[in-house]
C-alpha cells in the first residue's frame, strides 16, 4: 500500500465535509474515499496515554457527550504526526445488508 501523512480525522463527515475532502484528494477516483477501520500502530504510546488522561481528567467530551478517540488522534497528530497506509480494497458495512455481497441469498437460504 501507499503510506500517507494524516492531517486530520473527521468522524462521520457530512456530505459537504466529504465533498471537500474528496476535492482535496485529487489523485483519487471521484467515487473513492479514505476510511479508518480501527487498526492503529502508535509510535508515541506515552503521548497517546497523556492525551487520553488529559481528556478524562478534564472531562473533555464531544458534542454527543462521549469521550472521543478521534479527538485524541487529532491531538496526537498535532504533537507527533500520524501516518496512514492506503490499502486497495473494499469496505463492507456488516450492519447494512445491501452492502454485503450475496447477503440476500444467504438470508433466504437460512430463513
Amino acid at each position: 500500500g501507499q503510506a500517507i501523512n494524516v492531517k486530520d480525522f473527521i468522524e462521520k463527515p457530512g456530505n459537504v465535509e466529504a465533498e471537500g475532502l474528496q476535492a482535496a484528494m485529487l489523485h483519487m477516483p471521484t467515487d473513492a474515499f479514505l476510511t479508518v477501520f480501527g487498526l492503529y500502530v502508535i509510535n508515541d504510546p506515552e503521548g497517546l496515554w497523556k492525551i487520553i488522561d488529559e481528556q478524562l481528567q478534564n472531562n473533555m467530551r464531544d458534542g454527543s457527550g462521549d469521550f472521543s478517540f478521534t479527538a485524541v488522534l487529532n491531538k496526537l497528530q498535532a504533537q507527533s504526526g500520524l501516518r496512514g497506509l492506503v490499502v486497495d480494497g473494499r469496505r463492507v458495512d456488516l450492519g447494512n445488508a445491501s452492502s454485503v455481497p450475496h447477503i440476500n441469498d444467504m438470508t433466504e437460504r437460512h430463513s
